[in-house]
């Protein structure tokens, strides 16, 4: 027993080395999968392993997005999906606003796209919340539902906040007939 004992500690202490090169190696393989997978933010400046930034600089620039009535009356988006987060919608919003292209083919910042321009992202986003939550399809049946941006500038004097800008709103469905 003591043999087969002996046996196992020498094999245990030559594994280790390869037991942590193999943890290594795997780790830097799921980094290189997340670089990939988030290739289209910037994340040069991330914590290893993570996709965190690590806050080097400030943008001078940021907006949030919210649910509301066509009249800009706001919905609470976690009331109204149960458990849908706003800065989730964002993101989502984010996602769809980075392939908006100018007429030159040129990638257009958040800042300077119009509403117009940013119509198409935000009608995909108030779909994809309505087919996915019954609360959001009730809304959007009774009255209507509609996405709003509200952008937000550092200046000298602290920061400015836009009026909301009304990007897509689903109208309300029409009566049927009977």
């Amino acid at each position: 027993m003591s043999k087969v004992r002996h046996c196992l500690a020498g094999l245990g202490r030559q594994l280790a080395p390869l037991t942590l090169g193999l943890v290594v190696g795997a780790l830097c393989l799921y980094q290189g999968h997340r670089e990939k997978k988030y290739k289209h933010r910037k994340f040069r400046e991330a914590f290893p392993f993570s996709h965190y930034p690590m806050y080097s600089g400030f943008d001078d620039f940021d907006y949030v997005m919210f649910l509301g009535k066509p009249d800009g009356t706001p919905l609470m988006i976690e009331t109204v999906t149960r458990g849908y987060k706003a800065n989730s919608l964002k993101k989502k919003f984010d996602d769809l606003i980075d392939d908006l292209k100018d007429e030159k083919g040129r990638s257009i910042r958040n800042r300077q796209a119009t509403a117009e321009q940013m119509r198409p992202s935000g009608e995909k986003v108030l779909k994809w919340l309505a087919e996915s939550y019954p609360g959001v399809a009730r809304e959007a049946e009774t009255g209507g539902v509609a996405l709003y941006q509200v952008r937000l500038q550092m200046t000298d004097d602290g920061v400015a906040e836009s009026a909301p800008i009304l990007v897509a709103q689903l109208p309300a469905a029409a009566p049927s007939p009977k």
